[in-house]
């Protein structure tokens, strides 16, 4: 859930765990801190879950600081409701980027951020760029937005201007992009070894009992 604030709120937990070395001493303002934190992730709106026969929208922005997306459906009062929200940095800022180009890649990232969701599915993207709407009918586009171009091909959308006064949260989310987090997968402490899977199993008693059942047939 995206909480609105959360820095501010979150600032004396933050305060406090930065660093940590040796005892924390947790007092009224870091319990205050706490239950506000508690008391906004279970109060609306919390987000919904997805609904395979409901439209789908998906709200892009992107400044050359980060790019924010968050993906929507109406609701049971059809009002549009949070499914989830996500922001990066922008991967390479570029001062000679055109708003075209940031925002097809806020575009691109949305998009590959919720595909499951998107994927064999018409949806309706909102960004506050107008020229984004016309993009796929460039007569001679850059190397760039050709390549991102290609990259939504595989996608059914219509792609809707939304002013940016209307367009808060997404705005928001890119202006406080989240760091992106590399994940180094170490493949040598998930490799399996037969062996000691037969070891482990001759050595349990209920195993041990069904192979010398099967060995004895």
């Amino acid at each position: 859930k995206h909480v609105k604030d959360f820095a501010k709120i979150a600032h004396p937990i933050i305060e406090l765990i930065k660093g940590i070395k040796g005892i924390i001493i947790w007092n009224d303002e870091h319990e205050q801190s706490f239950n506000q934190l508690k008391h906004i992730l279970i109060s609306k709106p919390v987000l919904n879950t997805f609904n395979d026969e409901r439209e789908v929208y998906l709200t892009i922005d992107a400044l050359l600081l980060g790019l924010g997306t968050c993906l929507e459906q109406c609701n049971d009062k059809n009002i549009l409701h949070p499914i989830g929200y996500a922001s990066r940095k922008s991967l390479n800022n570029k001062k000679a980027d055109s708003s075209t180009t940031l925002e097809l890649l806020g575009l691109c990232f949305g998009i590959t951020y919720f595909r499951e969701y998107l994927w064999g599915r018409h949806f309706t993207g909102f960004c506050d760029n107008i020229s984004l709407q016309y993009y796929a009918n460039l007569k001679i586009p850059s190397a760039r937005i050709a390549r991102l171009t290609l990259k939504l091909l595989n996608f059914n959308f219509d792609n809707i201007y939304k002013k940016g006064k209307k367009n808060r949260v997404t705005d928001a989310l890119s202006r406080n992009p989240i760091n992106t987090i590399d994940i180094n997968n170490d493949n040598d402490n998930l490799t399996i070894d037969l062996t000691d899977i037969k070891n482990q199993q001759d050595n349990d008693q209920f195993c041990s009992q069904i192979i010398k059942a099967i060995d004895n047939i």
